[in-house]
């Protein structure tokens, strides 16, 4: 399995997913710019497809190079703000955040340019580590890449894993995902 099966293979589960497509079309509609798939919409969607696992998938999270504001939604959305200030969005079952790219409390105090390489290389877990372009149609972040080639995972960030357990709690630990997700500690 390389880069371009895996990208492949997303693309063809994300075409198929409903949920995706609908949170695709309403961020997409509310942001210029680059945007990108990250979480558990990525690394779970590629578990799935190359372990076949049937791993739930509860939201679909964004970042935008830039959020066009006022936000352009029907009425069967509700808007409510996420605690950094970025717009949470719901409809009925279905989540997305969409998190602007100058927004990403990693990126600000580590004192970095906003791009998708410094989010990338700030996520807590190596699982994390890994992005779809939407606009390239391109997946991103070879740590990400790796641990699901390897089906692994790690911290990728002390000091973000640090802050993710503090907010969090033992969830967010490496042994929980390593257990939740059948993976193995690296």
């Amino acid at each position: 399995m390389n880069t371009k099966n895996l990208t492949d293979l997303l693309i063809s589960r994300l075409l198929k997913d409903v949920g995706f497509r609908e949170a695709f079309g309403v961020a997409r509609k509310n942001s210029d710019g680059g945007l990108w798939l990250i979480g558990s919409g990525v690394y779970k969607m590629l578990l799935n497809g190359v372990f076949e696992e049937e791993f739930n998938i509860k939201d679909w999270d964004f970042i935008a190079e830039r959020i066009i504001y006022p936000l352009s939604l029907e009425s069967s959305w509700k808007v409510s703000e996420t605690k950094h200030g970025n717009p949470k969005l719901k409809k009925d079952d279905l989540i997305l955040d969409l998190v602007a790219l100058d927004n990403i409390i990693s990126i600000k105090e580590r004192g970095l340019v906003p791009s998708i390489s410094n989010y990338l290389s700030g996520t807590p877990l190596t699982i994390q580590s890994i992005a779809f372009d939407l606009i390239e149609r391109k997946l991103i972040g070879d740590v990400g890449i790796k641990s699901i080639i390897d089906r692994t995972v790690g911290i990728n960030d002390m000091a973000e894993y640090d802050r993710a357990i503090a907010i969090y709690g033992d969830k967010y630990s490496v042994d929980c995902y390593a257990e939740k997700l059948g993976l193995r500690k690296s």
